[in-house]
């Protein structure tokens, strides 16, 4: 599962890199949350607050990596959100 977060997020960073809409990959990471969720988890209301948090989590992270583009800062936000997203 930490290997499939991990593909998932260098995945989306390189689509945020080609179509420079954080909004897109925000949008991608917690739909996927979502349907991963409805499989683990049974109260809706948990997956629900789960992908909302996780959603705007997700926009912060690709909306900051797209904002940092082309400096060191992006790779050092790009490595703390690994560790973050795979805790």
């Amino acid at each position: 599962m930490i290997a499939f977060k991990i593909l998932l997020l260098i995945g989306l960073m390189q689509l945020l890199l080609k179509t420079e809409r954080p909004e897109l990959c925000a949008g991608i990471y917690a739909a996927i949350v979502f349907i991963f969720s409805l499989i683990v988890d049974v109260d809706l209301i948990d997956v629900i607050i789960g992908t909302a948090v996780s959603g705007v989590l997700a926009f912060i992270y690709f909306w900051l990596l797209d904002r940092f583009r082309d400096t060191f800062t992006f790779w050092i936000i790009f490595v703390v959100g690994l560790v973050l997203g795979v805790i």
